[in-house]
C-alpha cells in the first residue's frame, strides 16, 4: 500500500491532494533498483485550480517509476504519474507529473 498527501495550487487557488492505493514493486534482492507501478483513488479538496477544472474532487492516479535502495530503510525514486477523473466527468484535463521521491521502509 502507498499513501500520499500534498498541496496543489494554481493561480492563487491552493488545496489538498491525497491518495491511498496498492503499489507493485519488483526487482532482485541483489540489485538495489526496483520497478514500481501503481494506481490509486485520489481526493482533491477542490475541483478548480486556476483555469483548470478537474470536474470532480475524486480522481485516479496511475504511476510507474524506479526506486533505488540506498540502505536497508532509505530509498530514492523517480516516477511519472498521471492523475485524471478517468473520463467519469464532462471535463477530464488530467495532470501529468514527474516526481522525485524519498521513501522510508518500516
Amino acid at each position: 500500500m502507498e499513501m500520499s498527501a500534498g498541496w496543489l495550487g494554481g493561480r492563487g487557488e491552493d488545496g489538498f491532494v491525497g491518495s491511498l492505493g496498492p503499489m507493485l514493486s519488483v526487482g532482485h534482492k541483489r540489485v538495489p533498483v526496483r520497478l514500481a507501478v501503481g494506481v490509486s483513488p485520489t481526493f482533491l479538496s477542490r475541483e478548480k485550480y486556476g483555469p483548470t477544472d478537474f470536474d470532480s474532487t475524486l480522481q485516479f492516479t496511475s504511476h510507474a517509476g524506479l526506486n533505488v535502495r540506498l540502505n536497508s530503510r532509505l530509498t530514492l525514486g523517480y516516477r511519472f504519474q498521471h492523475t485524471s477523473n478517468a473520463a467519469l466527468g464532462q471535463r477530464n484535463p488530467g495532470l501529468n507529473l514527474n516526481v522525485i521521491a524519498v521513501g522510508w521502509r518500516f
